[in-house]
Parts: structure tokens; C-alpha cells; sequence
């Protein structure tokens, strides 16, 4: 009897390891997705308010749509030397610092937003201020999310990762508008600020070496290096020619679309 007990506890087991909530079972995983949805569904409600501020203040085609360059713009500068500076140091300590930034710059959008002294020039400063620390927190947080579960529910965390994202963009416009009908721009902006302290709060609780690599073992990595390293790699892989140009092709004509709504719809 107990070995059919037993039994039925091992196969409970593994279709608990084979499904793709399986990741939740984790305290600390489940307690960072929920604050990197957070995280997802706040930048989405600034995007929004970011669009309408600059279209309340300066309703030129041009300008409005300057605004998702200067959001994008740091993911295409910043991305390899994030990739490469999140696999030298410590990953935890450097969302602990891009978040704390992420704060101030938020904030202080918001502080000027509300005293009425924001122009086009400014926002789109900040806008890139913003963008660019966006781009160092998604680096390292995919990793950092990856090794708070084991080896063989990494797919199903990249997965959970993803959705996510996803539906921080289907809920972060919708809660965005009811915010900028009910109040105003600076309220969305308050709101992302939130949002960060939360990432703080959750990662002050993981562990210093959160991040499981094996660089103890090898010599410390150059960071020019190393994006030499990146550079080189893309320019010899078919794959990764394919994926550039698909992926280019998609933002170029998604984002001339989004870019360009608010403006529409004002």
C-alpha cells in the first residue's frame, strides 16, 4: 500500500515538474515575477503617459514620435555592453542600482510634470534617461530568474518571463489611460516610480551570488573584449543575420504605427 502511495506521489511530483507554472513552486521566483510584472506593467503605463504629454505639449508629428526613438534608441547602444557587464559582475547588485536609478529618474520626470515645468527637450532626455536603464534591468533579470529554479524548468521560466512582458503590455496602456483620464500624466509617472521600489524590496532578499556561473573558475573577461567577442559572433552566424533583419523589420514597421497613435488619437 505505501508503495502505491508512493507512487502516486512521484508521478504527482513529476507532472508538477513537467507543467509550466512549475517555476511557481519557488518563494523567491514567484516573488520576482510578480515584481518584474510590476515592473513590465509600469513602463507600458509610461509609454502611454510619456506620448500624451508630449503630444498635450508639443503636438508635432515629429516630436511626438521622437519619443519612442529616445525609449528604443538605448536598447540598440546599450545592449551588448549590459549583456557583457551582467556576465562580469554581481547581476543582483547591478538591478539593485539600475533600479534605484530607474527611481530617481522617474521620479524627478514626475516632480516636473506636476510643477508644470516639462518641454519637449526635457522629456526627451529623460525619456532616453529612462530608456536606457530599461535596458540595463531586462539583461540581467532573465538570468537572475533562470537560476532561482533548477536545471530542468529553465524552458518553463523563460516561458513565465514572457508572459509576463506580454501581459504587462495588454494591461500597462489600458491601467495608463484610466490614470491620465482620472488624473493626470505625473500620476502615471509616480506609479512607474512604484514599481521599482518594489524590484528593490524583492531583490534586497535574494542571495549576494544569485546569479550560478562558472566564472570563479576562469580569468576575469574583458569588457572590450568581450563585445569584440559579441561583434564577431554576429557578423560570421547565418542565424543571428536572419534574426536581425526579422526583428528589424517587424520594429521599423510596428513602431512607426505606435509611435505615431497618440498624435491620432488627440
Amino acid at each position: 500500500m505505501f508503495s502505491v502511495v508512493e507512487g502516486k506521489e512521484l508521478r504527482k511530483e513529476e507532472n508538477t515538474l513537467a507543467s509550466g507554472l512549475s517555476p511557481f513552486r519557488y518563494g523567491l521566483y514567484r516573488t520576482l515575477w510578480v515584481a518584474v510584472l510590476f515592473s513590465y506593467i509600469g513602463a507600458a503605463m509610461y509609454d502611454v503617459g510619456a506620448s500624451w504629454l508630449m503630444v498635450s505639449i508639443a503636438p508635432n508629428p515629429l516630436l511626438v514620435s521622437l519619443i519612442t526613438t529616445a525609449t528604443t534608441l538605448p536598447i540598440f547602444l546599450f545592449a551588448m555592453p549590459s549583456g557583457v557587464i551582467s556576465d562580469i559582475f554581481e547581476r543582483r547588485n547591478l538591478l539593485l542600482i539600475a533600479c534605484s536609478y530607474m527611481f530617481t529618474i522617474s521620479t524627478i520626470l514626475g516632480v516636473l510634470t506636476i510643477v508644470g515645468v516639462i518641454t519637449p527637450t526635457v522629456l526627451l532626455i529623460l525619456a532616453f534617461a529612462l530608456g536606457a536603464g530599461t535596458t540595463m534591468i531586462r539583461t540581467p533579470v532573465i538570468p537572475i530568474m533562470s537560476g532561482l529554479v533548477s536545471s530542468s524548468e529553465l524552458p518553463a521560466a523563460l516561458t513565465l518571463n514572457a508572459v509576463a512582458g506580454n501581459i504587462g503590455r495588454v494591461i500597462g496602456p489600458t491601467a495608463g489611460g484610466f490614470v491620465l483620464a482620472a488624473i493626470a500624466p505625473w500620476a502615471v509617472f509616480f506609479l512607474n516610480s512604484t514599481t521599482f521600489v518594489c524590484m528593490i524590496l524583492v531583490l534586497s532578499r535574494l542571495p549576494q551570488k544569485s546569479n550560478v556561473n562558472q566564472q570563479n573558475t576562469l580569468p576575469p573577461e574583458n569588457i572590450m573584449g568581450a563585445i569584440r567577442a559579441q561583434i564577431r559572433y554576429v557578423r560570421y552566424s547565418k542565424a543571428a543575420h536572419v534574426v536581425i533583419v526579422r526583428a528589424g523589420l517587424f520594429a521599423i514597421c510596428g513602431s512607426s504605427l505606435l509611435s505615431l497613435l497618440p498624435l491620432l488619437a488627440k
